[in-house]
């Protein structure tokens, strides 16, 4: 039932999974940790409020939040 070269393909298989989820997860706390600490920073009640960071850094956030239902609604 599972011969060499079936359980050769899902280590490959496995093993690609693992490295992409790995890699976005990287990537998200690489450019999210910031930006969401930005953001807070500031924000209007925030320690240090600046009106134009938090807007450009929020229309950035808005728009790659939706990236996921974009893909979602076309498939």
């Amino acid at each position: 039932m599972l011969d060499s070269q079936t359980l050769a393909m899902m280590a490959e298989g496995t093993g690609a999974t693992l490295y992409m989820t790995l890699m976005s997860t990287l990537f998200g706390y690489i450019l999210g940790l910031p930006m969401g600490i930005i953001l807070v920073v500031t924000a209007p009640k925030g320690l240090r409020p600046n009106q134009v960071v938090y807007r450009i850094l929020d229309v950035i956030v808005n728009i790659t939040r939706s990236i996921p239902f974009l893909i979602l609604m076309i498939l």
